[in-house]
């Protein structure tokens, strides 16, 4: 946890094998980069303010909660996955434009699938959530598919050099894949699973009927 929270704060690893280490470009690739996480943030504040204050299943807020983070973390990669290859094409203001834009995306995406999945209904926030984090999860495996050519590059070239170092052959990797987006998934599905069983067992005929 202190190794990821550290990879927040700190220069981007693309930003510093390209040598960018001035502070204030530094602290704008930090800034756009937490910002993807903004939209997360306040939906998992707000699912746990149901879970503690709501008068509705407090297990259908915690579950909610628990894919929020799943979704800032997917939305935080696909950010970095993105910043690596436009610094590589582009040069650092229009890189900045990009993520902001990005984050202008992120947040717009979000808010209308939660409002238009769960119409003020907040019994369906935990659908909403899983269906955005599939969504997202389904984008960074494009994004690890566009950005092939540049990760499996190493070092990694300068933008001046891309066109003529980087290969054009996109490939997937299988095993990044599986770690950065299936594994999150997995394990946030496994807990909801649990949840589920456990609010059936405990209340069966709300489930199944009378």
């Amino acid at each position: 946890m202190r190794r990821y929270l550290g990879s927040v704060i700190s220069n981007p690893r693309p930003a510093q094998a390209l040598g960018i280490n001035h502070p204030l470009i530094v602290f704008c690739f930090i800034a756009t980069r937490t910002l993807s996480l903004a939209p997360a943030v306040y939906w998992c504040l707000k699912c746990l303010h149901l879970f503690f204050f709501g008068d509705g299943r407090a297990w259908l807020a915690l579950t909610s909660a628990l894919w929020t983070i799943v979704s800032g973390y997917l939305s935080f990669v696909l950010t970095t996955g993105f910043l690596l290859k436009w610094l590589i094409h582009y040069s650092i203001a229009p890189t900045i434009i990009r993520l902001l834009s990005l984050n202008v995306i992120n947040f717009s995406f979000v808010s209308l699938s939660v409002n238009f999945i769960t119409h003020g209904d907040n019994s369906l926030l935990l659908p909403a959530w899983i269906a955005i984090s599939c969504f997202q999860t389904a984008s960074y495996i494009v994004q690890d598919w566009i950005t092939s050519p540049i990760t499996r590059t190493a070092p990694f070239p300068s933008s001046s050099s891309a066109g003529n170092s980087l290969s054009n052959r996109h490939s997937l990797d299988f095993l990044e894949i599986t770690v950065f987006a299936v594994v999150p998934v997995g394990i946030a599905s496994f807990f909801t699973m649990l949840m589920l069983l456990w609010q059936i067992y405990n209340d069966p005929i709300y489930f199944l009927g009378s």
